[in-house]
């Protein structure tokens, strides 16, 4: 069955204009929950895609499914500073922040960038409250969901600038250096 849904998803999206955004979406986590090695290949072409919550799923795959993406972390660096084609909860840049958490541990460039969006506060709430969730996490701050509803709510309230200030606290009491996973 699977190899029929991954076939269906790559006929998809070898004719992506005679098909709705949508359809395009599905498509692609049909095949990402039906990889195969070069994959990555013909996803790539879609971060260029005009839909945000397609580029998203790409994102997403790239990151979580696919190993050895070249340059995957200079496309998340680039994205995390936003793209024109995200609205609402800014997923295509929400999606780069969560994948540049993953190579912060290791890569000092990607945790000055997370470090940079969650300060910056021109980022749009959502991805910047990502930002700083992905900052606690990394330096050991427990996050609670109300958090988030904080950050992304009322992003200047006491509670929102309590909690920056102990993710910043973290950072600085370990020198900038992320825990270990």
């Amino acid at each position: 069955m699977s190899m029929n849904v991954r076939q269906n998803a790559i006929g998809l999206l070898t004719t992506p204009n005679k098909h709705s955004p949508l359809a395009v979406h599905n498509a692609i986590i049909d095949l990402r929950r039906n990889p195969k090695a070069g994959d990555e290949h013909l996803l790539r072409k879609y971060l260029d895609y005009p839909d945000d919550m397609v580029v998203s799923a790409v994102l997403y795959a790239l990151i979580h499914i696919y190993e050895s993406v070249p340059d995957l972390k200079e496309l998340l660096l680039r994205f995390a500073d936003g793209d024109d084609r995200d609205n609402g909860e800014m997923p295509i840049q929400t999606q780069a922040i969560e994948g540049l958490a993953s190579y912060s541990r290791e890569d000092a460039s990607a945790l000055s960038k997370l470090l940079e969006v969650a300060s910056n506060s021109d980022t749009a709430e959502a991805p910047r409250a990502r930002a700083w969730k992905c900052i606690a996490e990394l330096f050991g701050v427990p996050w609670q969901r109300e958090y988030s509803d904080a950050m992304i709510w009322d992003p200047e309230s006491e509670k929102s600038i309590s909690i920056r200030k102990e993710v910043l606290s973290a950072v600085e009491a370990r020198d900038g250096k992320p825990l270990i996973a």
